[in-house]
């Protein structure tokens, strides 16, 4: 259910999240030919899009399941800047091979298996998969506001989604993506960390937590609670004005077939 939640407001989520850093993108360039034909998984409302269109693709195929956000995202980058497929990616009407096939932030709702075989398939001989994600908290990097937010949904019993395991990340987990990426067959695997700090005000940190999977499937009564409880962090402990570090895990790997 939780990966159906995040159309119901596009224009929240695009707001509210950050924006991928440009030296992540700067990486994905090196390992590319000039004029890359790229393939985006889980596009969303286009944040990475905006990295991704920055690398002058001579084409530019962005797969997004969710119709609220399909729509936003047609409008932000429209035909013939790029074309969008409302569907889920294992099974979306694409056609073509690419040099890039990237996923930010969504490749966790995916079975892997599945994934990475239809990736393999529509790559190039040489292309790149390139797979990352943000993380707001449990990172393991120092961030006090970060910590306080976990510590905070751990004593509300909130459920987080499968991209966490033991309040921690996956996406930090080094061993398992660079693992599962050679075990479908990935060469030349390398994998980065960025982070960068984010000022938060008690609204702007409700909006961000409002566009998460784990607060949207909430019932509104409890949604409120959570996300006025996150408020009250902002304000009670750092004095209404909270810099958390966003950090952002990135894994590429160059397709052997």
């Amino acid at each position: 259910m939780g990966r159906s939640v995040f159309g119901r407001d596009a224009a929240l989520y695009d707001r509210a999240r950050s924006a991928y850093p440009g030296a992540l993108y700067a990486a994905i360039a090196a390992r590319l030919p000039a004029g890359p034909r790229v393939l985006e998984i889980g596009a969303g409302t286009g944040l990475a899009t905006r990295g991704l269109a920055g690398l002058e693709p001579s084409r530019l195929v962005l797969v997004e399941p969710d119709r609220g956000m399909a729509d936003f995202l047609a409008t932000r980058f429209p035909a013939p800047q790029a074309e969008v497929i409302c569907a889920p990616f294992i099974d979306a009407p694409v056609k073509g091979r690419f040099d890039l096939v990237a996923c930010a932030a969504a490749f966790h709702w995916l079975d892997p298996d599945a994934a990475f075989a239809r990736i393999a398939g529509l790559l190039n001989s040489g292309g790149i998969c390139a797979l990352w994600w943000n993380s707001y908290f449990g990172h393991g990097l120092p961030d006090p506001f970060g910590e306080a937010v976990a510590a905070f949904l751990r004593e509300e019993a909130i459920v987080l989604p499968p991209s966490y395991v033991g309040g921690r990340h996956y996406a930090f987990d080094t061993d398992h993506h660079a693992g599962a990426m050679a075990a479908a067959g990935f060469g030349a695997i390398e994998s980065r960390v960025f982070s960068a700090p984010r000022a938060f005000d008690a609204w702007s940190a409700r909006d961000l937590y409002a566009t998460f999977s784990f607060i949207e499937v909430l019932t509104p009564v409890r949604r409120s609670r959570i996300l006025d409880g996150i408020g009250r962090i902002v304000d009670d402990r750092f004095g209404g004005h909270a810099t958390a570090v966003c950090a952002t895990a990135l894994y590429t790997g160059v397709n052997a077939g």
